[in-house]
């Protein structure tokens, strides 16, 4: 547990159970080298690439029936039509499998404020004496439920008072409140998400 961050986890409610946490895997299966497979992977957004595309397309075809056709015009005209065309139809797919993912989730457990609230201060509590600790060590030491601790965790750092960070020498991810310098910042990035901005 202690080497996935917790955004990896999910509380599993269906069918009674007693809140065992599975890690979720991708619901489409892996491709490797394919356009498409990339284009959903990317940062680009869905919306621009149909935009760009749809416009690039009318753009070369209102220069095609402007101006007059060689065969090097109608060849960069149809290349921009048909190019277009593509960009504008990667990103329907890829706005329609964002969609599926979206439905694919588990929906979120509802949790009372207040009892985030008081969770919320007893590992803040226990994080201030304790400085940094794992996963697994705050669930020994607070005796709670992984979900319990998975749901409370998660709020605290979309509230942006807890660090969530990588210890590069145990390769643990590992938890701490946000310093008095630091309020307001948002919580730490996740390793994807490092690097995603790196490139």
């Amino acid at each position: 547990m202690a080497h996935r961050p917790v955004e990896e986890l999910r509380v599993h409610i269906a069918g009674g159970s007693t809140g065992a946490l599975v890690r979720v895997e991708a619901s489409r299966p892996a491709r490797k080298g394919d356009l498409r497979s990339w284009v959903e992977e990317s940062s680009l957004p869905p919306g621009g690439m149909m935009l760009g595309g749809v416009g690039l397309a009318l753009v070369g075809l209102g220069l095609g029936l402007a101006l007059p056709l060689t065969m090097g015009t109608a060849t960069l005209f149809g290349g921009m039509v048909t190019f277009g065309g593509g960009v504008a139809f990667l990103g329907g797919l890829k706005r329609k499998a964002q969609v599926e993912a979206a439905k694919a989730l588990p929906p979120a457990p509802t949790v009372s404020p207040v009892v985030l609230a008081e969770r919320s201060r007893r590992v803040r509590d226990w994080l201030q004496e304790r400085g940094q600790a794992t996963f697994e060590e705050i669930a020994q030491a607070l005796r709670w439920t992984e979900a319990a601790l998975v749901e409370t965790l998660l709020h605290m750092k979309d509230a942006g008072v807890l660090e969530e960070d990588l210890d590069l020498d145990s390769g643990q991810w590992v938890y701490r409140m946000q310093t008095a310098t630091d309020t307001g910042t948002a919580a730490s990035l996740m390793l994807s998400e490092r690097g995603a901005r790196g490139h």
